[in-house]
């Protein structure tokens, strides 16, 4: 019993506490479908919860809306080989699985992180999620200003979730493909990648979601030490099944080059300043609209995905803003592939 004792006369319910309900909130606020969720940090994005636990949870909390998390398709952890957690389910599940959750649009403001929802004409849902906060957290990424795209449960721009932790430990943290911001869609300013550290952040400006254009301003320029940089404002649009991605950079000093980023596990297909990411059922172009004449290039971390143990290889679609370039812009939209084209994914 998750109580405490004042005295004789007085218990607290620690579980009944508003902070208790924020946190059993928390994984239906950052669901991207049934079964994944926004993998910032050393998360996975497919996560089986243990439904006693859930259910049980819910009963003590009243956040109803936890339930969403054992729908179809997620997994269930059913501990076959751990016994308390078989226990756990059969005393406090009676093994329904409920329709799956109606996402809504959801700003975290003490963990910085957003999630806008959208539907595409056909009727897909599209799910964007951003972040800033700072890189230093426990189970650090470097990570400002990183966002990703989900339609229809698939992960068109992915976060690269977790790198093997021997890894970490023989070459540091931020050494790793999987936790420095190369391995997420974040810029690079000149030679300089995001920094580690807890001074080291950015912002949540704006968050609209009065209309049908949905929109996110971040702040991520604090990300960056050593470059410079005045300002970086991220804006990121969602209508429909359509993202505009805007970034727009003042330098106090010497302007600088600017690599922006986008990372993906599936193979992007690129012609010039459009790009295609084609999953399952749906597919991602992104179009370069700013600066004029910038192309698509793209580069697989085959060798380091398969260091790390992953089962797909990390790639990262680029462009190139030429010192003195202050603006980039990229048209996204996500629509559904036609029936040949499922059949050839």
């Amino acid at each position: 019993m998750a109580t405490i004792a004042h005295s004789r006369e007085h218990l607290m319910d620690l579980l009944s506490t508003d902070r208790v309900r924020m946190i059993a909130h928390y994984p239906i606020d950052v669901m991207l479908s049934p079964g994944r969720y926004f993998a910032y940090s050393d998360c996975d994005e497919r996560v089986a919860l243990e439904a006693g636990l859930v259910t049980r949870l819910i009963e003590r909390t009243g956040v109803e809306e936890l339930r969403g998390a054992l729908a179809e398709p997620a997994g269930i952890s059913m501990g076959l080989s751990r016994f308390h957690t078989a226990w756990r389910n059969m005393l406090w599940w009676d093994g329904t699985r409920p329709d799956p959750p109606q996402l809504q649009d959801a700003w975290l403001r003490q963990s910085a992180v957003v999630r806008l929802v959208s539907k595409t004409d056909a009727g897909a849902e599209v799910v964007l999620a951003a972040k800033t906060g700072h890189n230093g957290v426990s189970h650090n990424h470097n990570d400002v200003g990183h966002f990703v795209i989900h339609a229809d449960g698939e992960t068109l721009l992915c976060d690269p979730e977790k790198g093997l932790y021997d890894l970490y430990r023989r070459h540091g943290h931020d050494a790793n493909l999987f936790a420095n911001s190369i391995g997420h869609s974040v810029p690079k300013i000149g030679d300089t990648p995001q920094s580690k550290g807890a001074e080291f952040g950015g912002k949540i400006l704006t968050c609209d979601t009065t209309d049908d254009k949905k929109r996110i301003a971040m702040d991520m320029a604090g990300a960056y030490h050593g470059v410079s940089l005045e300002s970086l404002q991220r804006t990121l649009t969602l209508n429909g099944g359509d993202i505009v991605f805007e970034d727009r950079f003042d330098f106090s000093a010497e302007d600088q080059p600017v690599e922006e980023a986008f990372v993906t596990w599936l193979e992007p297909v690129i012609d010039a300043a459009t790009a295609r990411i084609s999953g399952a059922r749906h597919q991602l172009e992104l179009e370069i609209l700013e600066p004029a004449g910038a192309t698509w290039s793209v580069q697989a971390f085959a060798e380091e995905s398969l260091a790390n143990n992953k089962k797909e290889t990390l790639k990262r679609l680029t462009f190139t803003l030429a010192a003195g370039t202050n603006a980039a812009k990229v048209r996204l939209r996500v629509s559904e592939l036609a029936p040949e084209e499922r059949a050839n994914a």
